[in-house]
């Protein structure tokens, strides 16, 4: 059993392009035969692959996960976007909030939102 997917829950702690790679291949679908029931381009989805594309956004993510037939949480970048918004409106200082977060815990939490929004614009000034 490969242990970066979580049969179980349906998703996966591959980077996207790691991720797509393993469901193309299991479903048996060409990149054309993906890209056609997504709408992008097969060409899009072999740079994903091969590390010249990002991961794409969140439109692109639902369309090609719909094409494999997984819902777009599968995809860790997905999963982690929808924390980095959920966070993103929190104050980590949890006497607000009275939770049991530690300084350790709210730094790596806000690290997490910190990359997700360098990567993005680093993405966007391209």
């Amino acid at each position: 059993m490969n242990t970066n997917i979580s049969e179980s829950k349906g998703y996966s702690n591959l980077d996207f392009a790691r991720a797509l790679l393993e469901l193309k291949n299991a479903s048996g679908l060409s990149y054309m035969k993906i890209a056609v029931k997504a709408g992008v381009s097969d060409t899009y989805l072999v740079n994903i692959v091969q590390g010249k594309n990002l991961a794409p956004n969140d439109e692109n993510i639902r369309k090609i996960a719909g094409a494999l037939n997984v819902k777009p949480e599968y995809f860790k970048e997905y999963r982690q976007r929808r924390l980095a918004e959920k966070l993103d409106t929190l104050n980590f200082h949890k006497t607000n909030y009275r939770v049991a977060l530690s300084e350790a815990e709210a730094n790596y939490l806000k690290k997490i939102i910190d990359d997700h929004f360098a990567a993005k614009k680093k993405k966007k000034n391209k």
